[in-house]
């Protein structure tokens, strides 16, 4: 049995909150622990070094989570990647054009285990956010 099984059909693992600064991710901590990992294992993008990339424990909330923060201006400090497609939509005409959307991703995952044998499974956490890219220009601090 695995820990996914351990929640209720309506709990996810992961939740992402595309919001207008910020991203945030809710990790469920029971999977986390299950897993024989505690929260300060769990790093945005790898960077299990530095301490900003880490989450932060909710006790306040149920099921347990580990939140994150991600914020729109500065999307590179814990390595997320920002992508930028083109596509057509409409426009405020009804009209047909081109539509550019970025597209925020990264993971969140558990380091390598000390040892070449390690029965400790990996965790990781996918996620991506889409923007229209004009939002994103208008509303970030574009670096000089």
């Amino acid at each position: 049995m695995t820990a996914a099984l351990l929640f209720a059909a309506a709990e996810r693992d992961i939740s992402a909150s595309c919001g207008v600064q910020s991203i945030t991710l809710k990790v469920n901590f029971c999977p986390v622990l299950f897993s024989g990992y505690v929260d300060t294992d769990l790093s945005l993008n790898g960077r299990h070094g530095d301490s900003q990339c880490r989450g932060v424990l909710n006790n306040n909330s149920f099921p347990t989570a580990v939140l994150f923060s991600i914020s729109l201006s500065t999307l590179e400090a814990c390595g997320s990647t920002l992508v930028v497609s083109t596509s057509q939509g409409p426009n405020a005409y009804g009209n047909l054009s081109m539509v550019q959307m970025g597209s925020v991703s990264g993971y969140i995952d558990t380091p390598d285990p000390p040892t070449i044998i390690s029965y400790l499974p990996g965790l990781l956490y996918k996620f991506s956010c889409s923007y229209p890219l004009e939002y994103l220009v208008n509303n970030t601090q574009l670096a000089s």
